[in-house]
């Protein structure tokens, strides 16, 4: 039966990977004929990729897989399959594989048994191939049953050129999958090629969600504790951007429906947000989870919805109980933890009244050691005890995480959701509460940036500076005053102008506020000011000059953003001067 064998590639263990569980050797013969590895275990998932022509094949495979749990999936619609006697081990899926694979359990077998060329949604094998590969779990199998293939035998040799030629591009995308495949074994009745490396589905934040998580990871449950719903913040007041590109007029900011959920199972942290279960990450581990593309600084991407985590991000200790995870990507960062973090706050109050000994977790990586009392000091002001803080050193496995949608999106699709602001009051009278601060505050106040900014470095502050101070503006740098004396200054004062970044984001206190002035370039592509104004509801001016280093048009370019730059007051003088009177 098995004819000629030989191996097109013999590959290495990925090095990048973590070690591979030991497994139990092939029974039968020294190079085992790929369908004998139906009969090496028990309650795999299994995924079969078919079409209409294949019912007789279909039977003869599910009989090989009769222990297993078994997925048909038809690359075309599909008349209803007579196969229902197989009862929970049978599932039937119709559609694209690329589409498609994503919505069951991470893959131990697949066997591809497509018998036409070219069918919608697939285009050639190489096409199947690569939209069902990243799902297969690392030492999975995925087999092409040559005797089925019929019309599709050219797409067949197609897909073995290129897998039994090394180098990058190979693979129709790139380096990563080349490196993740293994050994490739071919005979007369079979193509066999296994996976070297794990990958993990990027699982988005969307109504969907939970009823995904469910199919991919039913080793875990989620529970809602609490959800605010969409809707749309309406701009109050004017929104004016002087210089610049075309900003677009904005009459409201749409917003998601929000989830606190409850994660019961194994859960890793793998630090700087990164939350993922099995084979799959949580959408509480990308701060800007509805981007076109979802990235965390400790995930690579690979292509689409997927990505590969480095063994030095994978747990090597576990913590027992409850925690509500508050992670951050820049931890002790002020602009990152006011955003990013302080948005997430909302669902803590639902959460520790579902699980009274609920803990807030946050970890801290090797080399990036700086500690937390900023994160602290914020948790406190909100009413977080101290003892129900646990600061972790490296990543950590859990058995029940709680994380919250952010209330805040600093990236395309910006939005703000206006329960935001019950954090920030409750932050305010928190910090302010039995603190010693004076009882006057400038009505009028520049917010400057002090000696030691390393980005964004205004290269003309000190003009910048006399300019408004000129006009009555009191210049003030917060990093300088305590938390509760920032507090106190942006609450009382009613024109708050300054430059773009951090510092402005205490405008979350400002209750009298009567005008927001922003001065930044235009390589800065962050709107955070305008996400404060729009909450606050008052008018907010904008003043752009060019970056000194010029990203190429329609891309963003890190070292721009964060590039020096000087305030244009020949572009800018007079009409700035008109809007500080």
């Amino acid at each position: 039966m098995v004819g000629i064998v030989r191996f097109l590639r013999r590959r290495t263990p990925d090095p990048g990977a973590a070690p591979p569980e030991p497994k139990p050797a092939p029974v039968g013969r020294a190079t085992p004929a790929p369908e004998e590895y139906a009969g090496r275990g028990r309650g795999r998932t299994v995924l079969l990729i078919t079409d209409v022509a294949q019912t007789d094949v279909v039977k003869r495979w599910l009989d090989l897989f009769s222990d297993d749990d078994v997925y048909v999936l038809s690359v075309e619609e599909a008349p209803e399959w007579h196969l229902a006697e197989r009862g929970a081990h049978y599932r039937e899926w119709n559609g694209s594989p690329a589409s498609k694979a994503h919505r069951m359990p991470a893959l131990d077998v697949v066997v591809d048994l497509v018998s036409k060329a070219g069918l919608p949604g697939t285009s050639t094998r190489l096409g199947v191939f690569n939209g069902v590969f990243r799902t297969v779990k690392r030492d999975g199998l995925y087999l092409v049953d040559r005797r089925a293939v019929g019309e599709a035998a050219p797409e067949t040799d197609e897909l073995l050129r290129l897998l039994a030629v090394s180098g990058d591009a190979q693979l129709g995308e790139g380096s990563e999958l080349e490196r993740s495949v293994g050994d490739v074994l071919l005979t007369r009745e079979m193509v066999a090629v296994t996976k070297r490396s794990e990958h993990f589905y990027k699982l988005r934040d969307e109504r969907n969600t939970d009823r995904i998580l469910a199919m991919r990871e039913p080793d875990v449950t989620v529970t809602s504790l609490d959800r605010r719903p969409a809707g749309r913040l309406a701009i109050a007041a004017p929104v004016v951007h002087h210089g610049g590109g075309n900003e677009p007029d904005l009459d409201a900011i749409a917003y998601p429906q929000l989830e606190c959920r409850h994660y019961e199972g194994p859960i890793a942290l793998g630090g700087r947000m990164l939350l993922w279960t099995g084979h799959t990450v949580l959408p509480d581990s990308f701060r800007w989870h509805l981007g076109k593309q979802l990235h965390n600084p400790n995930l690579r991407n690979v292509g689409g919805p997927w990505g590969r985590i480095d063994s030095r991000y994978l747990p090597k200790r576990s913590l027992e109980g409850s925690y509500y995870v508050l992670d951050s990507v820049h931890t002790g960062h002020f602009g990152h933890l006011t955003t990013e973090v302080v948005s997430r706050l909302w669902g803590w109050d639902a959460a520790k009244q579902a699980v009274p000994d609920l803990k807030v977790l946050f970890v801290q990586l090797p080399g990036r050691r700086t500690g937390a009392a900023l994160e602290k000091a914020f948790f406190g002001a909100y009413g977080i005890a101290a003892d129900d803080v646990v600061w972790s050193e490296g990543p950590v496995e859990i058995r029940s995480a709680v994380a919250s949608t952010p209330m805040w999106h600093n990236a395309q699709p910006h939005y703000v959701h206006p329960g935001i602001q019950e954090t920030w009051d409750r932050l305010a009278d928190g910090f302010l509460r039995g603190a010693d601060v004076g009882s006057d505050v400038p009505e009028k106040i520049f917010v400057s940036r002090g000696e030691g900014a390393r980005n964004r470095v205004c290269r003309n502050q000190p003009e910048v500076e006399a300019f408004f101070a000129e006009r009555g503006y009191a210049v003030v740098v917060p990093e300088r005053l305590s938390l509760p004396d920032q507090v106190h200054l942006f609450r009382g004062a009613k024109v708050i102008a300054g430059f773009a970044g951090s510092a402005m984001f205490n405008l979350m206190y400002s209750h009298n506020a009567e005008k927001v002035v922003v001065l930044g370039h235009e390589a800065y592509i962050a709107r955070n000011e305008l996400l404060y104004a729009a909450m606050l509801g008052v008018e907010a001016h904008f003043f752009w000059s060019a970056p000194d280093n010029v990203p190429a048009e329609g891309r963003f370019d890190y070292a721009a953003y964060q590039g020096s730059w000087a305030f244009d007051f020949e572009q800018h003088a007079a009409e700035l001067d008109r809007q500080l009177r």
